[in-house]
């Protein structure tokens, strides 16, 4: 009992001094997201190392890495190549029907829907100024794929990887709605799209907004590793 409460006392100032460095490179990167993917992929590593017995933990950060690979593999998908395009937008259609009882996977289905109507008419008006939604449409994608494996971490990786015991904790809820408002954000910016260059509605707002909301969420998914991390240890200490 003294020494888990010894090792709590000790733990304490590390979450709150790595809570602090998180918060400070998620404000200096804002407009650097180069640098920022190395600070994230670091913390990954970093937490990683520091909080190596708890096996949620380990494992919420693991679900963080494929969030990674997958968001890195956009850069991937030539939006120039017809048959490249009409292949994600085909796979997303069927990985969002077959998620369907997600609301993000309907949010993500009709937002597509409404993709492929607006390529049918660019292609019957010939219109060349068509903008680049490949982008945002495999970052819905990713999302769906990445909330799913967030619902359902404990029974995917519970039999796997020497992950055995696992349990859904408040993390996994937390990281599942900050994916939801990415999957609202990129659908509400793919729609803008669609107004600017179907309807010619000059508008811009969430084009705007959306690298520094999308840079808070990542900040936000370090911050609530670490809450965890405080919490169970917490537990383990009283």
């Amino acid at each position: 009992m003294f020494y888990t409460l010894a090792k709590y006392v000790a733990f304490q100032p590390l979450v709150i001094i790595c809570s602090v460095l998180v918060f400070c490179a998620g404000v200096y990167t804002y407009d650097d997201p180069i640098t920022w993917s190395y600070v994230y992929l670091s913390a990954i590593v970093l937490f990683g190392v520091l909080f190596f017995d708890n096996k949620n933990l380990l494992s919420i950060l693991l679900v963080l890495a494929i969030d990674v690979c997958l968001t890195e593999g956009r850069w991937f998908i030539r939006d120039d190549i017809n048959e490249l395009r009409l292949i994600l937008y085909f796979v997303t259609l069927v990985i969002s029907i077959l998620l369907f009882s997600d609301v993000a996977a309907k949010f993500t289905f009709f937002t597509v829907i409404a993709v492929c109507l607006g390529e049918i008419y660019w292609l019957k008006t010939g219109y060349d100024k068509r903008p680049v939604i490949s982008y945002f449409v495999t970052n819905l994608l990713a999302l769906l794929l990445m909330r799913y494996l967030v619902w359902n971490r404990t029974r995917l990786l519970s039999d796997r990887l020497l992950f055995g015991g696992l349990n859904f904790v408040l993390a996994d809820w937390y990281l599942y709605s900050l994916l939801m408002g990415l999957v609202v954000l990129n659908c509400a910016d793919i729609f803008e799209y669609l107004l600017r260059h179907i309807f010619m509605i000059d508008s811009i707002l969430v084009y705007t907004v959306y690298p520094y909301i999308g840079h808070t969420v990542g900040v936000a998914y370090l911050l609530v590793v670490l809450l965890f991390s405080f919490q169970t240890s917490s537990k383990k200490a009283f």
